[in-house]
């Protein structure tokens, strides 16, 4: 693993003692594990909202209509009930897939900026180490990560785009020392004096989580998926403590 500049944390140990996490800077070796979390952050979003619009009224009327429309066409019942079936099924998955890119915006710059510019811009991410018989800590797996960069509207200020652990690790206070790490780098290492972070109204843990640490709504705006009823609210969270708490 490639070296990088350390972050000075605590570490937080299991119950067990021989498992801990370790906060410190993105490495590009760390790139395909980023993805991997990217992908489970999203697919966390997009389930939800398959599920809201294929239980929707106005899905099953559609393909109600569909079905009677196509009997007139075909002779054969079954393929009068298949083909508008996998048509609106095809049509909504697309619509949804597509959202992949706009929920929870990308990384705004390239992975390269990450290391170079760690006053402007860095990802910290959580790495599981275990201790071996010897007292040496070995790395493990990279279990969550924090995203931030400077907000491109708002000046002096900082965005959090990304603040993801995946499910199995969230109840070790990860999410917590991640987000209290991100907050002393702001407030020793740059000159931001505002914090800002951005949520899908789809991750309600992670709504509640930025509410805890007294982030407060500042902006929202919706993305429609063509199903009336069903949108995706991004949410704009901003604080103005950006000392660690």
């Amino acid at each position: 693993m490639e070296p990088c500049p350390a972050v000075k944390t605590s570490i937080l140990k299991t119950k067990s003692g021989r498992t801990s996490y370790r906060i410190r800077n993105f490495s590009l070796s760390d790139r395909s594990d980023i993805q991997r979390l990217c992908t489970e952050e999203r697919i966390e979003i997009l389930v939800p909202i398959s599920r809201a619009c294929f239980r929707n009224r106005f899905t099953f009327i559609l393909l109600l209509l569909c079905i009677i429309v196509s009997m007139f066409i075909f002779t054969r019942l079954i393929v009068s009930c298949m083909i508008p079936s996998i048509v609106i099924t095809a049509f909504l998955s697309y619509r949804i897939s597509s959202l992949k890119h706009k929920i929870k915006a990308p990384f705004q710059h390239s992975y390269i900026e990450y290391t170079d510019k760690l006053s402007r811009r860095r990802i910290l991410v959580a790495v599981t180490t275990v201790e071996d018989d010897d007292d040496v800590m070995h790395e493990q797996d990279i279990v969550g990560f924090i995203c931030f960069s400077s907000h491109p509207t708002e000046r002096q200020s900082a965005l959090i785009t990304h603040l993801f652990v995946t499910k199995k690790y969230r109840h070790e206070k990860i999410g917590h020392i991640l987000l209290q790490t991100c907050r002393r780098i702001i407030s020793e290492e740059t000159q931001y004096q505002h914090l800002h972070a951005l949520c899908s109204g789809y991750q309600k843990d992670g709504y509640r989580f930025l509410l805890d640490h007294h982030f407060f709504i500042s902006n929202s705006w919706t993305t429609c998926i063509f199903v009336p009823g069903i949108t995706d609210e991004q949410k704009m969270l901003s604080t103005t403590r950006i000392a660690p708490l």
